[in-house]
């Protein structure tokens, strides 16, 4: 059983959708995608990237879709910013798939609403409902995920490589105290 629901999973991120057909994305426009419940690690890491690139290319137009309740914080900062809720937060009346697909239709959402050319992700790891949207755009926008600079050592790096594989770039930000791990791909970046 657990076999064919990885495989309806695996075919409902791949499945076509006409909508990705028309999508155009517009220059200097970055879509921060920051998965947090009530922390702000993911958040306030998209809120420096944010930040830093104003200043390096005031031009560009940010915009902010986050699972953080800290939503003010990110308008105080001078942004836009969507919400949708996290799955922690609606476990009990919404099912892993029922969010995903949630999850994804808010994303694209927010992605016409935009169109970034560029979207960053800050989380874990790409929940299935986003490598829908990678998978469905990803001849459309460039996809950054910012992630974890190392792992338990139980890790299944196999699956991290897979992670890694849907993006254009991975950031690999230092973590006080922790040795970056050691199965980082070529497309990664360290910074500190």
């Amino acid at each position: 059983m657990e076999l064919i629901r990885g495989l309806l999973r695996g075919a409902w991120a791949r499945f076509p959708s006409a909508r990705a057909l028309t999508f155009r994305s517009r220059p200097g426009r970055v879509m921060c995608l920051a998965i947090n419940g009530a922390g702000l690690g993911h958040l306030t890491r998209c809120l420096a990237i944010a930040d830093r690139l104003r200043i390096l290319a005031p031009e560009s137009e940010i915009v902010f879709l986050t699972t953080s309740t800290a939503v003010p914080q990110v308008h105080q900062a001078g942004y836009q910013c969507h919400h949708i809720p996290s799955y922690e937060l609606v476990a009990p009346a919404v099912g892993p798939a029922a969010w995903n697909m949630h999850f994804f239709r808010m994303t694209e959402e927010v992605m016409h609403l935009h169109h970034p050319e560029i979207l960053v992700f800050d989380g874990g790891e790409p929940y299935l409902g986003l490598r829908r949207a990678i998978n469905l755009y990803r001849r459309r926008l460039r996809f950054v995920w910012v992630r974890r600079g190392a792992f338990k050592q139980d890790f299944k790096m196999a699956k991290l490589h897979a992670a890694e594989s849907l993006f254009d770039r991975v950031i690999l930000p230092s973590e006080w105290g922790e040795a970056p791990d050691a199965g980082a791909m070529g497309k990664s970046y360290r910074i500190s």
